[in-house]
């Protein structure tokens, strides 16, 4: 097992585990129930880097491979975009990066035109 076999792995893995949260989201919004946070942090959270992972799981495959299973490969390519496509609109009902933007702006003030990080009260 060579460093892109691993590669290829970890990378199918993490893109799996996406597209399963998608999938379970989607069975819970067609039985009108709210999907379980941790599916939910998983999908949103995931959803931006999910064309690197696609790409990485692709490469890596096509290193490790050569042309064997190329077909398959493309074919998992060009699905897992579709998916990810298909996806990109979905609304995120959690304020995680407007909390996120005010924590940093609580943590960083603008002092004479340079931005210092203040430190954490204890």
């Amino acid at each position: 097992m060579t460093e892109w076999d691993i590669a290829y792995y970890i990378a199918s893995a993490l893109q799996l585990a996406w597209v399963w949260s998608y999938c379970i989201r989607m069975i819970l919004k067609l039985m009108n129930r709210d999907a379980p946070g941790v599916i939910n942090r998983i999908f949103f959270e995931g959803r931006p880097v999910v064309p690197l992972l696609l790409l990485a799981a692709y490469l890596a495959g096509a290193i490790a491979d050569g042309v064997d299973g190329m077909g398959w490969r493309i074919w998992n390519l060009a699905f897992g975009f579709w998916n990810w496509w298909t996806a990109r609109n979905e609304k995120d009902d959690d304020d995680r990066w407007k909390r996120r933007r005010q924590a940093v702006a609580d943590r960083v003030a603008n002092v004479g035109h340079k931005l210092v990080v203040a430190r954490a009260e204890q």
